[in-house]
């Protein structure tokens, strides 16, 4: 999926506000947004972003609601 920068901004902003970021490598709370998409297998539906740690390049996957990705400008494509 294509993420604008502005939609890279908003989800941070999201990750950040509800604290959901650690690195496991290094304890930092910096990263960056690498890409984003729409879990098929869970219910409830998640968006997974994939961040790597700002300070040690480790990987992480974080999973937002629909209701946080839509604040984002981020919809389900399987909706509509």
């Amino acid at each position: 999926m294509f993420l604008s920068r502005k939609k890279k901004l908003c989800l941070k902003r999201v990750i950040l506000e509800k604290q959901l970021f650690v690195c496991h490598n290094c304890d930092s709370k910096t990263f960056v947004i690498e890409d984003a998409f729409w879990t098929s297998k869970t219910t409830p539906r998640t968006l997974e972003v994939q961040v790597n740690c700002a300070e040690c390049d480790a990987g992480a996957s974080i999973g937002l609601s629909v209701e946080d990705a839509k604040r984002c400008g981020v919809s389900d494509p399987d909706v509509g």
